[in-house]
This record gives C-alpha cells, sequence and structure tokens, in this order.
C-alpha cells in the first residue's frame, strides 16, 4: 500500500506534465495560426498589387505594337526606296 502513494503522486506529476505540455502546444498553434494568416494577407496584397502592374502594363501593350509596326514599316519603305524595289 505505501508504494501506491508515490505511484499516485508520480501520475498526477505526470499528468500536470502533460496538460502544462498541451497548454503550451494549443498556445503555439494559436499563435502560429495567427502568423499564416498575417503572411496570406501579405501574400494575397502583393499578389493584388502584381496583377494590378500587369493590367497596366498590359492596358498599353497595344501602344507599344503598333507604335513598332509603324517602325518596322518605315524602316522597310526606307530599304526598298533605297534598293529601288
Amino acid at each position: 500500500m505505501p508504494e501506491q502513494a508515490p505511484r499516485s503522486n508520480t501520475q498526477q506529476a505526470l499528468l500536470l506534465r502533460v496538460v502544462e505540455d498541451l497548454a503550451e502546444i494549443k498556445a503555439e498553434i494559436k499563435a502560429d495560426r495567427g502568423w499564416r494568416i498575417r503572411i496570406e494577407a501579405l501574400f494575397d496584397d502583393h499578389e493584388e498589387r502584381v496583377r494590378l502592374l500587369e493590367k497596366r502594363a498590359w492596358s498599353t501593350a497595344w501602344l507599344t505594337a503598333a507604335a513598332s509596326a509603324g517602325l518596322t514599316a518605315m524602316v522597310v519603305g526606307l530599304v526598298n526606296s533605297n534598293i529601288g524595289a
């Protein structure tokens, strides 16, 4: 019988330690979840900004294409006029 008393104290200490460890793990998970949410918000913001920049770049792409085609036509015209074709 005297052996059971220390054993129950040891079990209680072990249970208390397990409960404390679980509480610590729970706190870390909550903190990690908050960190993930902040990082995801930052990624979403970054992705939105990149898409806006792409929209701006593509909205003027027709102007670049038209200018390039015009310049090419002028160069081809110059070469043809110099060759005499």
